[in-house]
């Protein structure tokens, strides 16, 4: 009978326990607290430091793009007369050599199935560390 009776007023005790954050919250002792209201802080800085991050990063890819852009068109350039009007090929052969020159186009190859990049690149790599670690042999590195 007495088991029984405390059983019952063990569940009822942890029914009228409130679980939520607040409770949890005003419930604790000053040094949790403290540590929660740190991390709580903690995690608004990350956040300001991530978003401003993509917000430079974001800036900085336009201006590369615009920089991009305003470089490989040459029209400043052209302007204050650092180069000569050779951006356009066919038009300059055409006015040197006379409207009746012949002007054949290349392709580039066909790769098969898009991997030759891919080999390049990993024989550019392999060949740059065999480079790397001669000259610190070389030098006794």
């Amino acid at each position: 009978m007495i088991t029984e009776a405390l059983i019952f007023k063990a569940i009822v005790t942890t029914q009228e326990i409130d679980f939520s954050f607040w409770a949890l919250f005003a419930r604790a002792t000053l040094t949790v607290k403290i540590v929660i209201l740190m991390l709580i802080g903690a995690s608004f800085w990350a956040w300001a430091i991530i978003i401003q991050r993509h917000l430079v990063f974001n800036s900085a890819r336009r201006d590369a793009a615009r920089f991009d852009r305003a470089f490989w068109s040459g029209e400043k350039s052209l302007e204050i007369g650092l180069i000569d009007d050779f951006g356009e090929m066919k038009s300059v052969l055409k006015q040197r050599f006379g409207e009746n020159v012949k002007i054949k186009e290349f392709a580039p190859k066909k790769k098969l199935f898009g991997f030759s990049n891919l080999f390049s690149g990993a024989i550019d790599i392999f060949i740059n560390k065999i480079e790397e670690r001669i000259s610190f042999k070389k030098f006794g590195l």
